[in-house]
């Protein structure tokens, strides 16, 4: 009898639960209800045969979620024994007598208790739920779900044990996404080659041992989870481990106060948990305060990935566009020193030392070692994965290589969410060779995913599946897809294509939607981006602001951006409140407004907003110091950059130069890269630091920061025979996007003989990019080329329509030379005085000086801008006084002083004023020979009229 109710519970488990942990679930939820008793006494005649119900045993390495649930299977059997008993019990005895005998003592007992049972019974289930219905709160669900309920790590965090995070020592190293390599199948990762121990050890376990974050990045497959899972199993084995399922997961575990002393935060491919619904700033600080060295952040990202964020912050470190990629960045900037640490793909000497005698005990390292593809991608049979990829003509390769390249393309898009296998049948089409899309013999989708995920030499696949029905695109194949993205003979050649981009947007969730607008926000696709970010917008109305970024970057649609501010605005969207600030500073006559939506920021607590405030009123002259104020609060604030922002104000002020050298340093010293290029442009005009700025925009360049590109070429630019580097450096800026670098080399060009077409070329190419001060420049250059003074002049007065005021100057000079045309010419120079051209008083003092009768308002303005630090001005006053009867003196110490302050050509005006007094025509002539020597043709005639009458009065 026992082996048949055995049998019958063997049975109603399979047909009630099925087999597996997910029976086992099934089976517990039955005995909790009481619904199992009913069942097994229901099916107590059963047939000889019965299925017997086996339940595989979990591996160490496919992690907690199987052992929690097949630490439900003891329990069951208690249960199920029990029912059992009492069942076999009654079946073979019978009710027992004494509890149906009448009068029974027994029987009179219990019937005595049980109204004393019954009431404690309903008072302990009624009392509960009445207090909460006068408490106005629902009804509680049953034991067993608000347990769940209330653990915020289930659902979230993934590998836990019995509902609790697990010790780091308890997860499988492929479950900590570490590469499977060649011939690897154990499912749990113990036939893993062995690990070589790589240089960067030193620096990983220092930063785990001191807590807080630790970045390792490098190309895909180079060994950085297995380094970082390694080195936490040496130094934090018994901690606990949290494994976010996502960004959001992780900011509402800690939202809800969960324990994580003494833990280690694992961010295997951080960029799918950045974000500001996953981790900022703010959350890192909350998981690490400052002097916390319990908790360990462990992050990975692609060498890939990075670049994509650092150049975010390159092409937006002053504008709105940064806030879509804000707390991405802001993380990222947070961790530098050693505690970034860069994965390379080539092994050191020391590492291939190392190696060679792991190779000694697996014959996978030993031959990773003369791999010529590298140690790390032939371990992650890399090359085979591509050639899987890349390489076939059978018909299940046509339709598997489609869906790789499919997959791949959503993850270029930014979608790194497993993707459904439906959602792959849609994009993969567009990959098939058009002969192919609609042929019988096309295998099916199943086929194709069958032949794109299985496993490669016993590696990885190129088709990762995740869970049932939803595969990941390999993060190699991602790695080499980005990095040949011009590779035509690349699957995957060009940018994302619009039918990814559409599809995507269309069909994935808002907040997915978030991630997929970003990229194309990046990847320039405002049209893709704007529409993503609505999508989004109606779960998250933080992407109303992303869809006034974007618009507000498109010519003719400010009203537009202006409307998706306010909208955001309107729901309690403060950060919107700064957006909206930017945009309107940069529309003229709306400063005011813009000022008052950085202040309204400011209230709502918006620290950014400190600093934009800052810039605006920096560029309002006569408020500077309220400017710098609110710099410094920025900085009181935390907010680093303002440092740079402050230190490019106070280089402006005159006599404040050692202050704003000060702060670029403090900036220099909190990470700003910025802040070198800043400190390179104040000593470069620092006589006698030309070299420490030369270092500084060296040290910028090969941080990333394009700008100091420019800004070196400009220094090296100034120095005699350093044009050729300085013309290369331009053409570096250039070709990183700098428009300002086209009007520098255009300038640099047009002083070198013949170069004047060239020249002319990237003044207009500037201007073609928007850059008005090629306007100026390309004047300028036309100006000195005969029969072109009508295009110049044009020219000049576009850049004068710009607000570019030099180009007054430009108009005064042009037209000055031009007969009949003086008095329009002295207007430009007094309109060019007026706007601070200091130039101009040169300028106008030289056409003055031409006209009868004005040789005093001449003397004057000569004064005016040798006054303003213009040297040039003392020859031309030397001059002007030379040909005035009595003022010989004055006229030859102004000379000597333009001399001094190294003015050649006074050399040849001094010469002409010796000559002419008796007795010192020796002087006279050396002045000629020096004016001679430093090029002044002009001189060698004087010189030559000198020796003739001397030569006269000889014969004479």
């Amino acid at each position: 009898m026992w082996y048949r109710l055995y049998r019958a519970c063997v049975r109603l488990c399979v047909e009630h639960c099925g087999h597996g942990v997910e029976g086992a679930a099934r089976l517990e939820s039955l005995a909790t209800t009481g619904e199992l008793i009913g069942a097994v006494v229901a099916h107590r005649a059963v047939p000889a045969t019965v299925e017997v119900m086996v339940v595989a045993p979990v591996g160490h390495g496919r992690g907690g979620e199987d052992l929690v649930r097949s630490r439900r299977w003891p329990r069951v059997a208690v249960v199920v024994g029990v029912v059992a008993a009492v069942v076999w019990l009654v079946g073979t005895f019978g009710l027992p007598g004494w509890l149906l005998a009448d009068q029974h003592p027994v029987r009179n007992v219990l019937e005595g208790l049980s109204w004393p049972a019954g009431i404690v019974a309903a008072l302990a289930l009624g009392v509960p739920a009445l207090w909460r219905w006068m408490r106005g709160r629902p009804a509680s669900p049953s034991a067993t779900i608000t347990g769940a309920e209330e653990n915020p790590l289930l659902g979230r965090a993934l590998h836990l044990v019995d509902g609790e995070l697990p010790p780091v020592s308890g997860v499988g190293l492929l479950d900590l996404r570490v590469k499977p390599a060649i011939d690897t199948h154990a499912d749990d990762g113990s036939d893993l080659p062995p690990y070589v121990a790589r240089d960067i050890d030193e620096d990983l376990e220092w930063a785990i041992h001191a807590g807080g974050m630790v970045l390792l990045h490098g190309p895909a497959a180079v060994g950085k989870s297995r380094a970082a899972a390694e080195a936490l199993r040496r130094l934090r084995p018994a901690h606990k481990l949290l494994v976010p399922d996502g960004g959001p997961a992780l900011r509402e575990i800690v939202d809800a106060d969960v324990d994580l002393s003494e833990t280690v935060l694992w961010l295997d491919d951080l960029e799918r948990y950045l974000g500001a619904d996953g981790l900022d700033v703010g959350l890192l600080q909350r998981l690490c305060p400052s002097g916390r060295v319990g908790v360990a952040v462990v992050a990975t990202m692609r060498d890939e990935q990075l670049a994509l964020h650092t150049d975010v912050a390159a092409r937006h470190a002053s504008d709105t566009g940064a806030g879509i990629d804000r707390a991405a960045m802001e993380v990222l900037a947070s961790v530098r020193g050693r505690r970034r640490i860069r994965v390379a793909a080539a092994l050191t000497d020391d590492e291939r030392t190392r190696a060679v005698r792991a190779g000694e005990r697996d014959a996978r390292v030993r031959r990773a070692v003369a791999a010529p593809e590298g140690f790390a991608e032939y371990l992650a049979a890399g090359v085979a994965m591509m050639d899987r990829w890349s390489t076939g003509e059978t018909p299940e390769f046509i339709r598997g290589q489609a869906l790789i390249s499919a997959a791949v393309d959503c993850r270029r898009a930014g979608h790194h969410d497993p993707v459904p296998a439906a959602l792959l049948d849609d994009l993969h089409i567009q990959f098939l060779p058009p002969a192919w899309r609609y042929r019988a013999d096309l295998p099916s989708l199943e086929v194709g995913l069958h032949w794109a995920t299985r496993p490669v030499l016993g590696a990885s696949s190129c088709l990762q599946p995740a869970s049932k029905q939803h595969f990941l695109a390999s993060d190699y194949l991602l790695d080499r897809a980005q990095r040949i993205y011009a590779d035509s003979a690349a699957p995957l050649a060009g940018p994302v294509s619009d039918t990814t981009w559409t599809t995507l947007t269309a069909a994935l969730a808002p907040k997915q939607c978030l991630r997929v607008g970003a990229s194309a926000y990046h990847a320039d696709r405002f049209d893709v981006a704007e529409q993503a970010f609505i999508a989004a917008s109606t779960d998250d109305p933080t992407a109303l602001i992303y869809v006034g970024i974007v618009l507000g970057e498109q010519p003719g649609r400010e009203a537009e951006a202006e409307q998706f501010y306010r909208d955001a605005i309107a729901v309690g969207e403060t950060d919107a409140l700064l957006g909206l600030g930017f945009l309107l500073s940069a529309q003229s006559g709306r400063e005011a407004e813009a000022e008052q939506f950085f202040r309204d920021a400011i209230a709502a607590g918006n620290t950014d907003a400190l600093s934009a405030l800052g810039a605006l009123l920096g560029m309002q002259s006569g408020r500077e110091a309220e400017a710098e104020q609110f710099y410094q609060d920025a900085i009181a604030a935390g907010k680093t950059h303002a440092l740079n922002n402050l230190g490019e104000l106070l280089s402006a002020q005159s006599g404040r130069e050692a202050e704003a050298e000060q702060l670029f340093r403090d900036a220099i010293a909190a990470g700003n890269t910025y802040a070198l290029n800043g400190l390179g442009i104040l000593l470069s005009a620092q006589s006698g630091r030309e070299a420490e700025a030369e270092q500084l925009f060296r040290d910028a360049i090969a941080a990333g920061n394009t700008y100091a590109l420019n800004g070196l070429g400009i220094l090296l630019s100034a120095q005699s025979g350093r044009e050729a580097e300085a013309e290369q450096l331009y053409r570096d800026a250039i070709a990183a996007g700098s428009t300002p670098a086209l009007v520098n080399l255009g300038n640099l060009l047009s002083k070198q003989s013949g170069r004047e077409a060239e020249a002319e070329q990237l003044y207009r190419d500037a201007i073609a990019a928007g850059n008005t001060l090629a306007l100026f420049g390309l004047g300028k250059l036309l100006s000195m080329q005969s029969g072109r003074e009508a295009e110049a002049e044009q020219f000049f007065r576009d850049a004068v329509a710009t607000g570019k005021t030099d180009a007054l100057f430009g108009l005064g000079f042009l037209l000055s030379a031009q007969s009949g045309r003086e008095a329009e010419a002295e207007q430009f120079f007094r309109d060019a005085i007026a706007a601070g051209i200091t130039h101009a008083l040169f300028g106008l003092g030289t056409l003055l000086s031409m006209q009868s009768g004005r040789e005093a308002e001449a003397e004057q303005l000569f004064r005016d801008a040798i006054a303003a630090g213009i040297t040039h001005a003392l020859n031309s006053l030397g001059f002007l006084l030379s040909k005035q009867s009595g003022r010989e003196a004055e006229a030859e110490q102004l000379f000597r002083d333009a001399i001094a302050a190294g003015d050649t050509h006074a050399l040849n005006g001094l010469g002409i004023l010796l000559s002419k007094q008796s007795g010192r025509e020796a002087e006279a002539e050396q002045l000629y020979r020096d004016a001679i020597a430093a090029g002044d043709t002009h001189a060698l005639n004087n010189l030559q009229l000198l020796l003739d009458e001397q030569d006269e009065c000889e014969t004479e």
